[in-house]
């Protein structure tokens, strides 16, 4: 009877483990460069997203013509703008926006890094290579402003610093994880009553994915409402679901192999009825 304090605790214990580790497991999958750089190539494909970048690829190639020729700015427009959603829409855009993505983040995780900013590297060859050859003076200013800033945003010291420290403990997932696995067997091994300890392991593992989901949720509501409303919130939605909706569905696997788990349990504990015996006895 002692063991059953010792066995609670360690099913409780590896519950708090499931649920830091899932999201930490999952952020460390998002943020490794080759994974990022799919995501972001996905993303692109995305009409609410591609008509955000084909915007702001607008006014950025506008900016930087005009950092370079103040009166050249009303030309460029003139011939990007019409041909803006056909380069972002191609093949060529993808490849290019997987490496913008890998240098973005490697600006994103560096602690000391105030503003994030996402370029996109010939421009000029991107777009000739789309929508055909531009007019020369035009090539020639693209090609003379180098990697054109798609979108930046700044952040505080202690937001990067933040940033930093939880891609760092996105390496900490899998160790949990595993601890929860091991902690789980063990709680079992020693329980004095194994089909009433499977029961509430499978229980934990229920409840501690529930509630990466339903914090999952709460994030996600919190996080679009803050975006506004109109396209930001689109693309903040459509940002998320591209990262996050993989967390989502691991969690309710989980919720799933918990609840086959505890019923599993529960239907194979039940005690049978009593019947004839199977040899006479007598």
């Amino acid at each position: 009877m002692a063991r059953r304090p010792a066995v609670a605790l360690l099913v409780l214990v590896a519950a708090v483990l499931i649920v830091l580790g899932l999201p930490l497991q999952h952020l460390h999958g998002v943020t490794r460069p080759a994974a990022f750089a799919d995501h972001a190539a996905a993303l692109s494909t995305d009409p609410v997203v591609r008509d955000a970048l084909s915007d702001a690829a607008v006014e950025a190639v506008v900016d930087a013509v005009e950092d370079v020729s103040p009166a050249a700015g009303p030309a460029a427009r003139a011939v990007v703008a019409p041909r803006a959603d056909r380069v972002v829409a191609s093949a060529a855009f993808r490849r290019a926006f997987r490496g913008t993505a890998r240098r973005g983040l490697r600006q994103v995780v560096d602690a000391d890094r105030r503003r994030v900013t996402f370029t996109v590297t010939d421009v000029a060859g991107l777009t000739t290579e789309t929508t055909g050859a531009l007019p020369a003076e035009l090539d020639r200013l693209l090609r003379s402003v180098g990697p054109v800033p798609i979108f930046s945003f700044a952040r505080g010291h202690d937001a990067a610093a933040r940033t930093a420290r939880l891609e760092q403990l996105g390496a900490a997932g899998l160790p949990l994880l595993v601890g929860a696995g091991v902690l789980l067997l063990l709680a079992i091994a020693v329980a004095p009553v194994r089909r009433t300890t499977v029961r509430a392991c499978g229980l934990a593992v229920l409840g501690s994915a529930a509630v990466v989901v339903a914090a999952e949720q709460l994030a996600r509501a919190l996080t679009l409402g803050a975006a506004g409303s109109g396209q930001d919130r689109d693309v903040a939605a459509a940002v998320w679901d591209e990262l996050l909706s993989g967390l989502r569905t691991e969690a309710l696997v989980l919720v799933a192999l918990g609840l086959v788990v505890a019923l599993g349990a529960t239907v194979l504990g039940r005690p049978r009825a009593a019947g004839r015996p199977a040899y006479p006895l007598g």
